[in-house]
C-alpha cells in the first residue's frame, strides 16, 4: 500500500465499489485488487477499459509505492454500447471521492496504438495488463498483439473471457497460458521461449 493515508484504504474493497456502477464482480475486483499488490517498481500496471472506476478503484486498493497506474480509455463505441460524456465525469467523481486521482494517469487514446508505442513514449515494464476494452474478436487479437512486448512479463487479466468473441481471441494464441479463471475474467501469462 502506498505510504500517503488515503480513505480507500479504511475500507473494504467491497465498500469502495459499492454504488460504482460496471459490469466487474466482486470476486473479480478482489482478484484484480490482489495482483495490483504484487507488482513491484520499476513495474507499472496498465489498464485497458475504464468505464466508471470498478477497475481502476480495485487497482488503486492494492497499488504499491512508487507503482505508475495508466488507465487507457478513449471512450470510444464498442460492443454496441455507446459511451457519454458523463461516464467520464462519473469516473472521475469516483476516483476523487477516495482521493486516487492523482494515483492514475489517464491516456484516451486506443489500446493497440498506445501498445505498439510503448516504448516510445513510456519504457516501462509492465506487471500487470488489465483487460477490458472493446471485446470483438479482432480487437482482442490487436491489443495482445500490441502489448505482447510491453507486457512480455506481465500477469495479463481479461475480463468477460467467457464471451464468444474473447474466447475467440485467445484461442489464437498458443504462448498466453491461462492461470486460473475468476468469475467471467481470466488470468493469464506469456509463456517464455
Amino acid at each position: 500500500m502506498l505510504s500517503q493515508k488515503r480513505a480507500i484504504y479504511e475500507y473494504s474493497l467491497e465498500a469502495v465499489l459499492d454504488g460504482v456502477e460496471g459490469w466487474f464482480f466482486q470476486n473479480e475486483a478482489n482478484e484484480l485488487m490482489r495482483l495490483a499488490s504484487e507488482v513491484k517498481p520499476p513495474y507499472c500496471i496498465v489498464e485497458i477499459g475504464a468505464y466508471r472506476g470498478r477497475s481502476t478503484l480495485s487497482i488503486c486498493k492494492g497499488l504499491q509505492e512508487g507503482v505508475r497506474f495508466y488507465s487507457i480509455d478513449p471512450r470510444l463505441p464498442c460492443d454496441g454500447f455507446e459511451f457519454k460524456s458523463a461516464d467520464r465525469v462519473v469516473f472521475e467523481k469516483n476516483l476523487a471521492t477516495w482521493n486516487v486521482q492523482d494515483l492514475v494517469f489517464p491516456i484516451s487514446l486506443p489500446a493497440e496504438y498506445v501498445g505498439w508505442n510503448w516504448q516510445k513514449f513510456y519504457d516501462t515494464p509492465v506487471g500487470l495488463l488489465f483487460v477490458d476494452g472493446n471485446h470483438s474478436t479482432q480487437n482482442v487479437v490487436n491489443e495482445i498483439r500490441a502489448w505482447t512486448s510491453p507486457a512480455s512479463e506481465a500477469k495479463w487479466m481479461f475480463h468477460d473471457a467467457n464471451g464468444e468473441t474473447v474466447i475467440a481471441a485467445l484461442a489464437q494464441f498458443d504462448n498466453l497460458v491461462t492461470l486460473k479463471e475468476v468469475d467471467i475474467s481470466r488470468v493469464c501469462e506469456l509463456r517464455k521461449g
